[in-house]
């Protein structure tokens, strides 16, 4: 079943800046892939207060796309790192990737949608 963002969430969220949505998919598209691939680096190289400090930094960007129980996700790694649950953290960051990994599509489809209706302003 193909994982689909909460729109309602989205324009109460965003209410009168309904034109900067776009933008924030569009950036978070961008720059995502980049800040995964950055944490697990960080994890491999086993340098956990880095991976801390991306997720802390990545964490609302989930929000601002619609999916605040990624989000939260974020930052119970971020937790279970500073906590030195390091097996733990990993788990849930696997747990955490697949779950962004089955969202994707609906992102990459709701940015199109969005571009579309930029383009047809």
């Amino acid at each position: 079943m193909i994982k689909q963002l909460d729109r309602d969430f989205l324009l109460s969220y965003y209410k009168e800046m309904v034109n900067e949505i776009g933008e924030i998919f569009q950036l978070f598209i961008e720059e995502m892939p980049a800040d995964m691939n950055d944490i697990n680096v960080a994890f491999e190289n086993k340098n956990f207060k880095e991976a801390a400090n991306l997720l802390h930094k990545i964490a609302p960007s989930f929000y601002n796309i619609g999916l605040p129980q990624l989000t939260k996700k974020a930052q119970l790694i971020e937790i279970l790192l500073n906590e030195n649950n390091f097996y733990q953290a990993q788990i849930s960051l696997t747990e955490f990737e697949a779950e962004l990994n089955d969202y994707m599509p609906a992102i990459l489809a709701e940015n199109e949608r969005l571009a579309s209706m930029d383009n047809a302003s």
